[in-house]
């Protein structure tokens, strides 16, 4: 299910600049556009985590999946910016609810197991933005229209899930205590809310910009390798996280990571050619890998 969701999202992600160029978007106006699946996203995980503890993580993880292959397609629609920011809201809602669902899910299976699996997981959503940049880049070196690109994928990577999702564990259900924390509760967190928002923004800047960046200095198809590299080092990092933090510790590894992707993502684009991009790009995916 990690690997479908990150192909779902990078083969609309390899896709940006042709919609782009299609709709005859402005920076700003595509900046906007793509703050649309953001709003959807944020107003979904709001909500959607009632549902699954009245329903449970392997219910919602199911529909959402195949909620979020059918809303693939919807981009390629719009005829404007604003039709395009609606179908992204949609796009983002789905996002959000597949992400919460499976993320808990996984939660879920972890404990069962007694073990840590969770960067694994991660690491299956990597590769699967890895592949699903690749097919995307792929589709825009062949010419063939995002309109007629993603329906084909959202189609395959709903028929994948309904095997993926058959094998999903129904947990049980756990009594609600009905306590809520005092204030002085949230202060740990306020810490690692802050961690997680910079990586977040930062992968967030790399999933919606990598390509259109990219798009400044080759075609539209070696524009879509930008993510599929940052993916690709972000899965190899994720396949190391465990075994690295049991070995130099959560804190360094946080420290140290950050550095890598703000030095060698920050030199890259300071170079502002090809390689140095790909490079950077590659930095930032095994720096940010484990941390959130």
């Amino acid at each position: 299910v990690f690997l479908i969701h990150g192909m779902i999202v990078s083969n609309w992600l390899s896709r940006i600049p042709a919609v782009k160029q299609s709709l005859g978007l402005s920076v700003i106006s595509l900046g906007v556009a793509l703050l649309g699946s953001s709003f959807g996203a944020l107003l979904a995980m709001a909500m959607i985590s009632r549902l699954i503890t009245r329903v449970g993580s392997a219910r919602v993880t199911r529909w959402s999946t195949f909620a979020f292959c059918a809303v693939l397609p919807l981009p390629a629609l719009a005829q404007g910016p604003v039709s395009l920011t609606l179908f992204l809201v949609i796009y983002g809602a789905m996002a959000g609810c597949m992400e919460v669902a499976m993320n808990t899910q996984a939660v879920d299976v972890e404990r069962r197991y007694q073990r840590p699996l969770m960067v694994g997981f991660h690491a299956l959503f990597s590769f699967g933005g890895m592949i699903g940049a690749g097919i995307g880049g792929v589709a825009a070196s062949l010419k063939i229209t995002p309109l007629a690109h993603l329906p084909v994928a959202a189609l395959l990577l709903a028929t994948s899930a309904i095997f993926a999702t058959r094998f999903l564990l129904v947990e049980e259900k756990e009594p609600q205590t009905g306590l809520l924390p005092g204030h002085w509760t949230f202060r740990p967190i306020i810490g690692l809310a802050a961690i997680a928002f910079c990586i977040l923004l930062g992968e967030g800047a790399m999933a919606d910009w990598s390509a259109v960046y990219l798009n400044r200095f080759t075609g539209q198809g070696m524009a879509a390798a930008g993510y599929s590299v940052f993916s690709l080092m972000m899965a190899i990092g994720r396949l190391a996280g465990d075994w690295l933090r049991a070995r130099v510790g959560s804190v360094l590894m946080v420290r140290a990571g950050s550095a890598l992707a703000a030095i060698g993502l920050g030199s890259a684009l300071a170079a502002g050619s090809m390689l140095p991009a790909l490079i950077g790009f590659a930095c930032a995916g095994a720096g940010w890998a484990s941390i959130f």
